[in-house]
């Protein structure tokens, strides 16, 4: 295990500035402007060339955070003016880092943010999931004397693919075409006729992958990768005075899952979508599509069978989550004596990141 923590102060001017009767005096001290402070952990990986080189690289636990502060930086003008005469008396300005920035706690609680990371990470299992499905086998990587054999198995996957769109749409001219079926005269009939039409193709579907497998390098791993991300913004009156706070939230989740195909013909009917009946008799049924606006049933079928086929080495999944508030506040104050006073003026921004 790696272990890395740092933290940084970032250093800072503050200049007053003075102008009154008797002249003008100025000073300048060196304040603090920001800090920061980082954490990270991970872990070393042993013979990592030969594991890369044999691709058994481990997806390996890694943590990191980060808050990095900017202080109020800005101005404040203070005029004095005569009680009496209400003449200007003197001119205070201090330009710099005017102090340390506190805001108010973070419009989403600790609870809020955990529950959109678990979507999110929800929605990228589904993401890959779908991916792992619909990969293609590349039949480009196999011998030169199965170049008959891969033109049959992408014809007959390309007319299967065909037929299963044309009976999702209900076409069902556009079936039989694809499937070079006798006619049929009602689409009572159609589930009927692609079952009958589709089983022939099936035979000859998994003669071709057999035949593609003695060729196949089934130690070859494929990678997916897919993320999901949530983004949220609110504005808030700061307790600074004049200051508004702009917050903005971003939370990530990647995912990462490494697998072989070792069964091309299973994974070749789950991606066609015909090892999943279930799928199709659904999409097919009255008002479907209903439904599925509402509960999403069908995306649900749809990822039972994405695993058919496949061997998983191992997988990793990533959540990143960045928070900021912004400040910024402008504002004018009088106090006023008599024919006199102090007008106030300032203007400042700040900022507060939080990375984990």
């Amino acid at each position: 295990m790696t272990l890395e923590s740092r933290s940084w102060t970032i250093p800072g001017t503050q200049v007053t500035r003075t102008v009154s009767s008797s002249g003008t005096q100025t000073s300048t001290l060196v304040v603090t402007d920001g800090i920061g402070n980082l954490s990270r952990n991970s872990v070393t990986t042993l013979d990592f060339a030969e594991k890369k080189r044999t691709g058994k690289l481990p997806q390996n636990p890694f943590g990191f955070s980060e808050i990095s502060q900017g202080y109020r930086r800005g101005f404040v003008e203070s005029k004095a003016y005569h009680i009496d005469s209400g003449k200007l008396t003197s001119t205070t300005t201090i330009t710099g880092a005017l102090g340390v920035y506190t805001p108010n706690p973070s419009p989403w609680s600790p609870v809020f943010k955990e529950a959109v990371r678990q979507n999110l990470y929800n929605q990228a299992v589904a993401k890959a999931q779908s991916k792992i499905k619909d990969t293609s086998i590349d039949l480009s990587v196999f011998a030169g004397e199965l170049r008959e054999t891969r033109a049959m198995f992408i014809d007959i996957a390309t007319r299967l693919r065909l037929a299963i769109n044309a009976a999702r749409r209900k076409d069902v001219k556009s079936v039989r075409r694809h499937l070079s079926v006798a006619d049929t005269a009602d689409f009572a009939n159609l589930w009927l006729t692609i079952n009958y039409g589709i089983n022939p193709f099936i035979a000859d579907l998994k003669g071709a992958v057999e035949a593609l497998e003695k060729g196949a390098m089934k130690e070859r791993f494929s990678l997916v990768q897919d993320r999901a991300r949530y983004q949220d913004f609110t504005t808030r009156t700061s307790v600074v005075q004049g200051g508004i706070e702009k917050w903005t939230l971003r939370v990530e989740v990647g995912l990462r899952v490494k697998y072989a195909v070792t069964n091309p013909f299973l994974a070749t009917l789950a991606s066609l979508g015909l090892s999943n009946p279930g799928t199709t008799a659904w999409e097919l049924a009255k008002l479907s599509f209903v439904v599925d606006w509402v509960i999403g049933i069908g995306g649900w079928l749809n990822q039972l069978d994405y695993h058919l086929g496949k061997q998983f080495q191992n997988g990793s999944y990533t959540t990143f989550t960045k928070e900021k508030v912004e400040l910024t506040s402008a504002y004018t104050t009088t106090l006023k004596v008599f024919n006199g006073g102090i007008v106030e003026t300032g203007q400042s921004t700040a900022f507060i990141e939080w990375v984990m």
